[in-house]
């Protein structure tokens, strides 16, 4: 702020000479004068100074908010007598939705459990090897697909045992996965894929099977149904599969608990894309529509399944 001058009025016994000497005296006047000026103007910058930290001081000194912290974010859900096993190669997605809030696009995965139903057979449970995902959901105004797929969870092994169970695999700490959340589909939530994945020799073992669940999430949401990764050796995505006739007639739901923390980042700026040569655009731009065609779903029926095999 610009110091403004303040305006003196001459007063007897003010102590300024005025003597004999006229030119001295308006000397010691002006000088005097400016003194005054230069003292104000100190003052009034280190008053200045003095404000501008005890405003940063303040603004310093506000309690920050405090940073979200993990949580159940999809989950519940009452266990039916029935599991799915899609065949060795293959990948179960089930579909998960939290509520969001506008800004809050990132789900921060920090753990997970999937129930995975074991059944014996010939007096012994057949053991089986795992990998559980959580993915990024895309939505192109009509159909779901994948996108970044990120390994959360690995074991060769589940164990022995010689009685039927639902075996609770869970994941542990995960760290350093971060999913972009689906918004488009659903105003209002946030929506991703959590997936498993029978891996080893007994992996199409129909013994072993993701267990389905009756009714939605007691925390979260769904649609009552799931997509599977590389059917068949499809080498593509598709959803959903439901159980039952018409689709969905039957619980389709799987059973499964993520805890993560939800988060605003703004989204990244994208590269600018390289200048081709006319042909060299046209081979790119087919490319891209084939994959994009290649991640596209519709909903499709178990049709050849019909009911999952009932667990004993």
């Amino acid at each position: 702020m610009r110091p403004v001058r303040p305006t003196t009025a001459r007063k007897p016994g003010t102590g300024i000479p005025t003597g004999d000497g006229g030119k001295c005296g308006q000397r010691q006047r002006r000088s005097a004068k400016n003194q005054m000026t230069l003292v104000l103007s100190m003052k009034t910058l280190y008053t200045g100074i003095c404000t501008g930290m005890l405003i940063g001081s303040i603004s310093i000194g506000l309690p920050l908010a405090e940073p979200a912290k993990a949580a159940l974010v999809y989950g519940g859900g009452q266990e039916t007598g029935s599991r799915y096993n899609p065949g060795a190669g293959a990948i179960t997605y089930m579909n998960a939705f939290t509520a969001v809030t506008p800004e809050q696009n990132v789900l921060e995965v920090t753990s997970a459990a999937f129930g995975v139903r074991r059944v014996v057979s010939s007096g012994a449970l057949v053991d089986v090897g795992l990998n559980l995902y959580a993915a990024e959901m895309t939505f192109d105004g009509s159909d779901f697909g994948r996108g970044a797929n990120n390994l959360i969870f690995s074991t060769a092994s589940l164990g022995a045992g010689a009685a039927s169970l639902t075996q609770v695999v869970n994941t542990g700490v995960v760290s350093g996965v971060e999913l972009a959340l689906e918004t488009i589909s659903n105003p209002g939530l946030g929506g991703w894929w959590m997936g498993l994945e029978f891996t080893g020799p007994n992996a199409a073992n129909t013994a072993n099977g993701w267990r389905a669940v009756t009714n939605a999430p007691v925390t979260g949401a769904s649609i009552n149904g799931f997509g599977i990764f590389n059917q068949g050796g499809s080498g593509v995505f598709n959803s959903f599969f439901a159980f039952g006739n018409p689709p969905g007639s039957l619980p389709s739901r799987l059973m499964v608990d993520v805890n993560g923390t939800l988060k605003s980042v703004p989204p990244a700026v994208p590269a600018p894309l390289p200048l081709f040569g006319v042909a060299a655009t046209a081979a790119y731009t087919r490319r891209l529509r084939a994959r994009v065609r290649a991640n596209r779903t519709g909903f499709t029926a178990l049709a050849a399944l019909g009911a999952p095999p009932a667990s004993r």
